[in-house]
């Protein structure tokens, strides 16, 4: 214990009669933490180029005394702790998005890119499975994905058939009072055309005229749509990510990338026979999740919320994440995401995480391992 710390300890003991419960929190433990999330948050890590953030953890996980620590064939940080029949995955992930933040801590908030999606939610996961005391039964294996943040998903696509989970959690900014259970589903899309020059008296439409009839008849489609509940998350979404147009003297070309937010419901087989009547190449495909809330893994966070003074809530988002494939891959295992921070702030100049928040969701996630 630091002087500090002992200076604290001696105070309080000082002036609480003798028998009362008081917790006296590590100074020390508490520094720890910070100082390993911010340090992961330290190290670029933008989607592809993990290697240095993967081996710094693999590091500090290994002086945490981890049962096993290693870099799995993807590329992925991953942590075991137990060795009992029952297994629950902990899946996050180590990349970002481009963008560099300077990385600071003031008034008690981390800034950095990643330190919201999702740095924080894995440093939360290995303290969590770290500090928890797991029953003899239960196996609980940390891992830290490579590349979520491209369509690829290389780190999750690569774990579907190397295990066999009970639970999975994704590591998420949910807030750490709320867990979140569903995501939309995404399908991207890119949009080629090509023609040769034509003078403007000829009357040929050109394919920027093309395209834009394109993008028009798109969302004419989608309109028609009607969902079966209310609010944004049941509707699907048009996203129009670019559009470039060029020409060489002879022949002129376009070219754009669309997105699709997939709601539960939607009749993606339908859009797609839409989508074929035009010269588009699907690059993406991901189903939308809606996971169950009557487990024992949804039951076991709300439990522990409640302890830790929260007032639990469910969270449904618009976007996509790791979750969206394991899902689709475990269709009837209990799955969620959960994690500290405001996804607000994903991919945001002004990404930071408020550091009591990152130690609430340590908290409350090393009291609910042991209930699941």
């Amino acid at each position: 214990m630091s002087l500090a710390a002992k200076f604290v300890s001696r105070a309080i003991t000082k002036f609480i009669p003798r028998g009362t419960h008081f917790v006296i929190p590590s100074i020390f433990a508490m520094n720890q933490k910070i100082a390993l999330l911010k340090n992961l948050v330290s190290i670029p890590s933008v989607s592809t180029h993990e290697s240095e953030a993967v081996d710094f953890l693999i590091g500090e996980a290994q002086k945490l005394n981890f049962d096993e620590v290693k870099k799995d064939g993807a590329g992925n940080f991953v942590a075991r702790r137990g060795n009992g029949e029952k297994t629950i995955l902990l899946v996050g992930h180590i990349d970002t998005v481009p963008g560099d933040i300077p990385v600071k801590i003031k008034d008690n908030k981390l800034h950095g890119r990643g330190s919201v999606d999702a740095k924080g939610s894995l440093a939360t996961f290995v303290w969590a499975a770290r500090e928890a005391e797991l029953p003899k039964n239960l196996t609980v294996i940390i891992i830290g994905c490579v590349e979520e943040e491209i369509y690829t998903s290389k780190g999750a696509r690569h774990i579907l058939d190397k295990y066999s989970p009970g639970f999975i959690i994704i590591g998420e900014p949910s807030g750490w009072d709320r867990i979140t259970i569903g995501y939309k589903g995404g399908l991207r899309f890119n949009y080629k055309d090509n023609q040769s020059l034509a003078h403007a008296s000829t009357g040929q439409n050109s394919t920027t005229d093309k395209a834009v009839d394109f993008v028009n008849e798109a969302r004419a489609y989608l309109s028609k749509f009607k969902p079966k509940q209310s609010g944004i998350f049941y509707e699907p979404h048009f996203e129009l990510r670019s559009f470039n147009t060029s020409h060489n003297g002879l022949t002129e070309r376009v070219e754009l990338n669309g997105n699709l937010r997939v709601p539960p419901g939607f009749e993606v087989l339908a859009f797609k026979n839409f989508l074929s009547n035009y010269p588009v190449e699907i690059s993406e495909d991901i189903a939308p999740i809606a996971a169950e809330k009557n487990n024992d893994l949804v039951k076991a966070f709300l439990a522990s919320i409640r302890h830790s003074g929260g007032e639990p809530r469910f969270v449904k988002k618009t976007g996509s994440s790791d979750m969206n494939i394991l899902a689709s891959y475990w269709p009837k295992i209990p799955i969620l995401a959960y994690g500290p921070g405001d996804s607000k702030l994903d991919h945001t100049p002004d990404e930071h995480l408020d550091l009591e928040e990152y130690l609430k969701s340590i908290n409350v996630l090393k009291q609910t391992l042991p209930k699941i």
